[in-house]
């Protein structure tokens, strides 16, 4: 979720992933790819890069520091 956060008294926008209320699963991958771990596995990567590639972004966080 989007939120703001202060940062050396300035507002800056954040996205918090909010990972504390997450429920965990134990999944493994194994040899047999249509094994419903290994697709689970496959998939939950796959969401992760797509976050990561569309929230994470390079910061110049020496910058914030006075």
């Amino acid at each position: 979720m989007e939120r703001d956060a202060e940062i050396n008294g300035k507002p800056v926008s954040i996205f918090d992933a909010v990972g504390k209320d997450a429920a965990l699963f134990h999944h493994s991958i194994s040899d047999d790819d249509r094994a419903t771990g290994s697709q689970c596995v496959d998939q939950v990567h796959r969401w992760f890069d797509s976050h990561w590639d569309t929230l994470g972004q390079a910061r110049d966080l020496w910058l914030l520091i006075p």
